[in-house]
């Protein structure tokens, strides 16, 4: 269910149809830099869909018939430049932070010191009515708009924000197993247990640390098509933790020591695998769908894997896939500027390796995934039976039965 707020007189909005939906679900997919900012980028990703979804009631024919995906528009994107900076103009815009000692001695001059929890604190209303709309607007009752930015590099970016006080930035990296032969399909998962390591920023034990005292939570997911860095911090403090983020695709150190820690970790999730059934049988199932192509490739290294855990491979993988227009950086709840104005200053202090990574070869174009279908048989010391069915659709999220699948689901006990 969708609540429009401030919905116009006479206006009434259209129930949304099988189109709208698949065009949502496109936007999201295409918003997919964010599967793990889900909720927010959802929103964001869904805000022009339903804008035109509401319209009036002797024009719903026509907007409906409006509403598919090939009608979705697509993003305009501003050009951001990358601009080499003088380091201290830089360092003067870095919020103020205390890592280490005493904390800095605050004023106490406010309006509420003194009074005690038990007592109302009276706040002095304005009766002018622009006085009242001004205090909605910041408040955050207007529609928060999704805008779209490009660096000169290729790098895009999409930022929405809902003034809340906690920003959540993700960098969705456009590679995975799907995009891998056989035999190297296992480095994207040693890429996921390698992140928010050293770098040339700060070591790991310092980055660590570092995101210990911002109360900052980081985290990294691989998918078969994305891998997905992620952050959750206050919003004064992006300037310090995006370009930690960043540096896992632009400066990682990738020490021995810690590519054997991630091969000890990619064994224990193997391990961990093997007794979560669901999981398992999910990742069973695209093996069996897709067998020996495209997303038929294992998700997670297997024990036999490791051993391609190098400091090659992974220096290799990093300068082919993840070039700069592969990257896309996603704010919520951060400045469109301010995002992208860290974002340039990331890069820019790395110009010279994202500008060797244009001469490489061109990408290939992905492999088209074959569905083979067939089934997977796993024997295990368990007394209950586990069985998992599937069948390929035509056209995926952006099949035109998405809804009533989605309803079917629904209604079979599933999720949304």
């Amino acid at each position: 269910a969708v609540r429009i707020l401030h919905r116009p007189p006479a206006v009434r909005p259209c129930r949304p149809s099988a189109a709208a939906h698949a065009a949502m679900a496109a936007a999201s997919a295409a918003g997919a830099m964010a599967r793990g900012l889900r909720g927010a980028t959802f929103a964001a990703a869904r805000q022009g869909v339903w804008q035109r979804c509401v319209c009036a009631a002797p024009a719903q024919a026509r907007c409906l018939s409006s509403l598919t995906v090939d009608g979705l528009r697509a993003p305009v994107y501003e050009k951001v430049p990358i601009i080499q900076e003088d380091p201290s103009v830089v360092l003067a815009e870095m919020p103020s932070l205390v890592l280490g000692g005493a904390p800095p001695v605050r004023s106490t001059s406010s309006k509420v010191a003194g009074i005690s929890l038990d007592q109302p604190i009276v706040v002095e209303e304005s009766s002018s009515p622009s006085a009242g709309t001004s205090a909605a607007s910041s408040w955050g009752m207007t529609m928060p708009e999704t805008r779209f930015g490009e660096l000169s590099n290729g790098v895009r970016i999409a930022a929405v924000d809902r003034k809340g006080m906690c920003a959540s930035v993700g960098l969705f990296v456009h590679t995975g197993s799907r995009y891998e032969k056989a035999e190297s399909a296992c480095i994207p998962h040693a890429l996921e247990l390698m992140a928010f390591r050293s770098s040339a920023h700060l070591s790991h034990l310092r980055t660590l640390k570092t995101l210990e005292q911002l109360g900052a939570a980081a985290s990294c997911r691989v998918g078969r098509e994305d891998i997905l860095y992620q952050f959750d911090a206050l919003r004064e403090y992006v300037p310090v933790v995006l370009p930690l983020m960043l540096a896992n695709v632009l400066c990682p150190s990738i020490l021995e020591e810690e590519i054997q820690a991630a091969r000890d970790t990619a064994v224990e999730m193997r391990q961990g695998l093997e007794e979560n059934t669901e999981g398992l049988l999910c990742e069973l199932l695209h093996v069996a769908a897709y067998k020996g192509n495209t997303l038929g490739h294992s998700l997670y290294a297997e024990e036999e894997d490791v051993s391609k855990f190098t400091i090659e491979n992974l220096n290799e993988y990093i300068r082919r896939a993840c070039r700069p227009e592969r990257l896309i950086v996603v704010g919520v709840n951060v400045g469109f500027e301010d995002l992208c104005k860290w974002t340039a200053r990331s890069f820019a202090e790395f110009d010279g390796l994202t500008q060797a990574q244009k001469q490489l070869p061109a990408i290939e174009p992905p492999e088209q995934a074959v569905y083979t279908g067939g089934d997977f048989r796993l024997e295990r010391p368990n007394p209950l039976c586990h069985l998992m069915l599937g069948w390929e659709v035509e056209g995926g999220w952006n099949g035109t039965m998405l809804a009533a699948v989605t309803v079917l689901q629904m209604f079979l006990g599933g999720g949304g």
